[in-house]
């Protein structure tokens, strides 16, 4: 088992997706043989996390906790021991999977970034698949329609880009669970009024169950890497993420 993840660590591998009522990416998981499970693909998430129905029907152990820092605030989480995670042929042991409500997730569970360490993704809208590539890979071919966003680790948890809007540079998360993006006080103070409609309030819900109000606006403009996003819809609220 161990030799076959070491392998499927080295080539690339293609996961066919699907995009749920909210547009965001799940992909068919496997625990210890049970499934298939859909599992939110969240590049925003540092741990994967498994939903507590899951957790109960396959009798998973206790782990020892974890605090969660979510959209609305810091809490404790309980864990669970998942002997073998696999997606695709790629194969996972011995996780840590925070604990949450399906209801809460929209999702049977999340994969996080620590199932994806030391890789590369590459998400084909087109054609709905996700591709898993080792990061020392020669690079992805270029084809026409392409967008490449090259991002860093910030304390090994959170991938982060430089962007610029209304001329000012800013730095952002890419966090494909999200079904909306935020963007905090600091931001709509540097912004210009040309560049914000507002369009009303809007209620922003965590992997918690735990709600807030925020500020809907369209943002006419925002630069990321060579890609422009015009008319880009931005809710504005002080998020407990971003601190």
């Amino acid at each position: 088992a161990a030799a076959a993840a070491a392998a499927a660590d080295e080539v690339a591998q293609e996961i066919a997706f699907r995009t749920d009522l909210s547009s965001r990416l799940t992909v068919a998981v496997t625990l210890s043989g049970a499934g298939p499970y859909r599992f939110l693909v969240d590049t925003g998430a540092d741990r994967t996390a498994v939903s507590s129905q899951i957790a109960n029907a396959l009798r998973l152990d206790k782990g020892g906790g974890a605090r969660l820092h979510s959209l609305t605030g810091v809490s404790a989480a309980p864990t669970a021991r998942v002997p073998q995670l696999q997606i695709s042929e790629r194969q996972l042991a011995n996780l840590e999977a925070v604990v949450l409500d399906r209801g809460h997730m929209g999702a049977d569970g999340v994969l996080g970034t620590d199932t994806l360490h030391s890789q590369r993704v590459l998400f084909d809208f087109k054609r709905k698949t996700l591709s898993i590539i080792p990061s020392r890979a020669r690079e992805i071919r270029e084809e026409r329609g392409t967008i490449m966003v090259r991002a860093r680790a910030r304390a090994g948890r959170l991938i982060v880009t430089d962007a610029v809007a209304d001329g000012r540079r800013l730095v952002v998360v890419i966090d494909t669970g999200s079904e909306v993006t935020v963007g905090n006080a600091a931001l709509r103070r540097i912004l210009s009024r040309r560049q914000i409609r507002e369009e009303g309030p809007v209620e922003l819900m965590s992997v918690t169950g735990e709600k807030m109000i925020g500020n809907s606006t369209s943002l006419s403009r925002l630069e990321l890497g060579e890609v422009r996003l015009e008319q880009l819809n931005i809710v504005f609220a002080e998020a407990h993420t971003f601190s």
